[in-house]
């Protein structure tokens, strides 16, 4: 039996105060000549290493009418180059005993690599590799081979009930050539005409040693960990990290001009779908703001288990949602809090009733300290336990860097939630939780009568 990394889950109720100090990991980090960012923590619990290399790149940064380039070049990223042809990269890895991920967000992108410890010399050096060779070998047979891939990712989302709002969504909340009001995927029509000549600027603007976090996590020597970095990536030129726009490039506005609105705005999407959907959608902050704890709390205190302010009423006593959730979403230039009920045939209009009634209650009288404890209790278990993972650990600790400059931020960072009190839960809800929100009905074309009155029409983008 491994034991716990972090045993902080034992005070389900939070009777007793966890222990934060489990969480101050102090890796090893070292920054190299080129700019690269390395950061080591050390874990002998098993003999396993996960690698994670992210770069301060992902949808935010595509080229104006371009846009999925950061998502196709992930892609793209694993066509091989001179040394290690195409299909290599994961043929190496996986007869090494190793697993490898990617993936982009707007944010982000992110390559990951977990499997013995041996591994790691093996990784390190695919990846220089693939930054050092992959742009002068990008063949034009390349681009359309991951473009027609990436065309049936999206076709996948498209009929997907639960993921093909989402792009409206996005559209709908983020105001017009806002860096996330588009998909990651991009659009159809802009993935289709993603040609050589950008995807190539592209990757040498972003695709640079200064613009990148390597984490490294487990059972390794740290300072021979970061030998074998400079050994493979510290030959990478130096280059300057491109400049990347901040949240006060977009700003949201004041409580009553939020991105351009000045009121609700009802939209309704027509799709061929089981169940009726309502999204209901705010803007909110970015990573980091000292509201982020307050508004996650506020949402596990909405929804996520039985007891919670909306599925008792909407799904454990009554029966009026089919699904139910809150989430909260927060990037590098803002953030959302986003409601989403389904229901079969019947009006959405009792869904929208319910969640105001209870986030009036909740603006006029803070919640319970019981229900603050319970949601904190949950989402605690949840995250710390998620970080027993190698990679999601290391992952975390790349998102530390980049976020707060600081490796070491777990334990501040997830004492902040430690921190919400009753009252500091009202007042996000009455300061980010406003009358300018986003309110989209899914419904079948046959079936408008179920949406939301006064809603028009949109289209995923």
């Amino acid at each position: 039996m491994v034991t716990p990394l972090f045993p902080l889950w034992a005070c389900a109720a939070l009777a007793m105060e966890p222990d934060l100090s489990a969480l101050r990991l102090s890796p090893t980090t070292a920054t190299l000549d080129n700019g690269l960012t390395v950061a080591v923590h050390e874990d002998h619990r098993a003999p396993i290493v996960a690698i994670s290399l992210r770069y301060r790149v992902g949808a935010a940064e595509d080229p104006p009418g371009a846009s999925g380039t950061a998502h196709l070049f992930e892609h793209l990223m694993f066509e091989g180059t001179e040394r290690v042809p195409s299909g290599q990269y994961d043929a190496l890895l996986a007869a090494a005993g190793a697993t490898n991920n990617a993936w982009t967000d707007h944010d982000w992108t992110t390559y990951q690599v977990q499997g013995p410890p041996e591994v790691l010399d093996l990784a390190l050096f695919l990846e220089a590799d693939r930054l050092a060779g992959l742009s002068t070998g990008l063949k034009a047979e390349d681009i359309a081979n991951q473009r027609d891939v990436v065309l049936n990712e999206r076709l996948g989302d498209e009929i997907t009930d639960d993921i093909y709002p989402i792009y409206a969504l996005h559209w709908l909340v983020w105001p017009y050539e806002h860096p996330y009001s588009l998909p990651v995927l991009g659009t159809r029509v802009d993935v289709q005409g993603a040609e050589r000549d950008t995807l190539v600027a592209f990757f040498e603007a972003h695709y640079v040693a200064s613009n990148a976090v390597l984490t490294i996590v487990g059972d390794v020597d740290a300072q021979e960990a970061i030998a074998l970095a400079e050994r493979h990536l510290g030959a990478l030129p130096l280059a300057p990290a491109p400049a990347r726009v901040g949240p006060e490039d977009w700003p949201r506005g004041d409580p009553g001009w939020v991105y351009g609105r000045f009121t609700e705005e009802r939209w309704v999407m027509l799709e061929d779908i089981d169940d009726q959907a309502l999204y209901v959608a705010w803007n909110t902050v970015p990573r980091g703001h000292p509201d982020e704890p307050a508004l996650d709390v506020l949402s596990m205190v909405l929804s996520g288990a039985q007891g919670t302010r909306l599925d008792d009423p909407l799904y454990y006593r009554r029966s009026r949602a089919t699904g139910l959730s809150v989430w909260t979403g927060n990037g590098r230039l803002g953030g959302t809090f986003v409601f989403h009920a389904t229901r079969d045939d019947r009006r959405l209009k009792p869904l929208l009733r319910v969640l105001d009634r209870e986030l009036d209650r909740i603006r006029e009288t803070p919640p319970s300290q019981e229900e603050i404890d319970r949601a904190i209790s949950i989402w605690w278990a949840d995250t710390v336990r998620a970080l027993e993972d190698h990679e999601a650990l290391a992952d975390a600790i790349g998102e530390c860097i980049v976020t707060f400059d600081e490796p070491d931020c777990l334990a501040d960072d997830l004492g902040r939630y430690l921190a919400v009190t009753p009252e500091d839960v009202q007042r996000v809800a009455n300061t980010w939780l406003v009358e300018q929100r986003v309110v989209l009905s899914v419904v079948s074309a046959g079936e408008r009568r179920l949406e939301i009155p006064g809603s028009a029409e949109v289209y995923a983008p």
